[in-house]
């Protein structure tokens, strides 16, 4: 429980991190080293793309915007990190 409250916690203060050496920042100040991470809402994916730079990390995005899913989708794939990343559709329920 204590492990996934402390994922939940990186990815709420990941999504107020501005810059990816702030990201790096709230990631080492977070104390988690890797894990699993859902980001809801994962919009044009900027912020996954970011965390996959740290490989302890597999994470996926959902959005309830299909050209959200869309352009997270191909800003992985660009950066080579589909498949440990991903993004998919929800309802949002």
């Amino acid at each position: 429980m204590l492990r996934f409250s402390c994922l939940a916690s990186l990815a709420i203060l990941a999504a107020l991190a501005v810059s990816a050496q702030s990201l790096d920042e709230v990631t080492k100040a977070s104390g988690v080293t890797g894990g699993f991470v859902v980001q809801l809402g994962c919009g044009d994916g900027q912020l996954l793309e970011a965390l996959s730079a740290n490989p302890r990390f597999t994470l996926h995005g959902l959005d309830t915007d299909p050209n959200a899913v869309r352009q997270t989708q191909e800003r992985l794939r660009a950066a080579k990190v589909y498949g440990r990343a991903s993004a998919d559709g929800w309802d949002g329920k």
